[in-house]
């Protein structure tokens, strides 16, 4: 049996929340978010950071207030994972420093996947229809 890699060799990958398609897409969002938990912490070769600001909480808290609580359970979920943190991205600029921090983007189009692009690093957009 492997033993699992590593934290330093690990792929370092930046898994970004934004607000716009979760508000359009609320319970396909969450049923992706914990689809995406399962998935990235199974593989051994990541090392997850899940990124989100507070303006996330607070848009389905309004438009949704029925989903927070299963989206804060996935959040914690994801805290229990050994190859996660949770990260609020609320007061973080993108800029080199950050991306550098990191292998790949993947998550919602937005800023963070700007600056990901604009320095070279791989970029995957989160598509909610698979």
């Amino acid at each position: 049996e492997n033993a699992p890699a590593e934290k330093s060799e690990r792929i370092s990958l930046l898994y970004c929340l934004e607000t716009g398609p979760e508000c359009q897409n609320a319970r396909t969002f969450i049923d992706k978010l914990n689809r995406n938990i399962d998935i990235l912490s199974a593989n051994e070769k990541l090392s997850v950071t899940l990124s989100y600001g507070n303006s996330l909480p607070d848009s389905l808290n309004k438009f949704f207030p029925e989903l927070l609580p299963e989206f804060n359970r996935s959040i914690e979920r994801a805290r229990k994972c050994d190859s996660f943190r949770v990260i609020n991205s609320e007061n973080i600029v993108p800029d080199k420093s950050f991306t550098d921090e990191f292998d790949a983007f993947y998550g919602d189009r937005g800023t963070f996947a700007c600056a990901f692009s604009y320095y070279g690093k791989p970029v995957m957009i989160q598509d909610f229809s698979v």
